[in-house]
């Protein structure tokens, strides 16, 4: 039993709070079954020294990290989740042909800014405990790619597939997303130079995305199926997410 949880905590988990240097990490081909969160990867400032009389560390470095061929199930309703910190963020991560089965049940509690950044926590995919989203929580990263991403629940689920959360230069391609009716696949804030396209929603949303602030920019969707929706775009400003060649509701 590791941390209370009969089958783990983590599939796959990286993470680098004391500082030091993660980078160009290539992991594939992997079956995840039980452990309660399937991905987790973390930039953390808990700054521990090596021994007592050492300077203490400065923020690590988390970057060029690409994750391939993933299948997860049997895992807990938490989510996965990609997190840095303010001013230092997770760099350049590929995820690809990643295929996720959730328990669901999970309620919405909180808003985006509501989540404490926990900096100096130990790093462990259930520090928040249940994400905001029920896929993929995504907070302070810079350059990501997402590729062939399914995501579904066997239960009803009130959060949204994924958020992203200060994230700049993102692509997002071919989400394949089961959500509830009253949900949002997409949830965005103080985000910029995004742009998903080809996704495929399985059941009907709310909005294929929302933005939940006036800061967020060049957010483009392209070629997403948006039928079965309320709308397409949830927003407090006109003219944060420009529409190109979607299928419309």
């Amino acid at each position: 039993m590791i941390s209370g949880f009969p089958k783990g905590t983590g599939g796959i988990t990286l993470g680098i709070v004391d500082g030091g240097i993660l980078e160009n990490i290539s992991i594939s081909n992997i079956q995840i079954e039980g452990p309660v969160v399937p991905i987790f990867l973390r930039l953390g400032n808990r700054a521990r020294k090596y021994k007592e009389d050492a300077p203490s560390p400065g923020v690590g470095v988390f970057r060029n990290v690409i994750i391939d061929n993933v299948v997860a199930q049997n895992v807990g309703q938490i989510g996965c989740s990609i997190t840095g910190i303010p001013g230092h963020c997770i760099e350049n991560v590929t995820l690809s042909n990643i295929k996720l089965f959730y328990p669901g049940n999970g309620k919405v509690l909180r808003k985006i800014s509501e989540v404490p950044e926990l900096e100096d926590h130990y790093p462990e995919g259930t520090m928040w405990g249940d994400n905001i989203s029920y896929g993929f929580f995504i907070r302070h990263v810079k350059g990501l790619v997402m590729d062939n991403i399914n995501l579904s629940f066997e239960k009803n689920e009130q959060r949204p597939a994924i958020v992203m959360d200060d994230v700049e230069d993102a692509r997002i391609n071919g989400l394949d997303a089961m959500i509830d009716k009253e949900s949002n696949i997409y949830e965005l804030s103080k985000s910029q130079n995004v742009l998903i396209a080809s996704s495929k929603v399985k059941g009907s949303a709310s909005s294929f995305i929302s933005v939940e602030d006036t800061i967020s920019k060049n957010i483009f969707l392209i070629n997403n199926d948006l039928r079965n929706l309320k709308q397409a775009v949830l927003q407090k400003t006109k003219g944060q997410v420009e529409l190109i060649s979607n299928i419309n509701p």
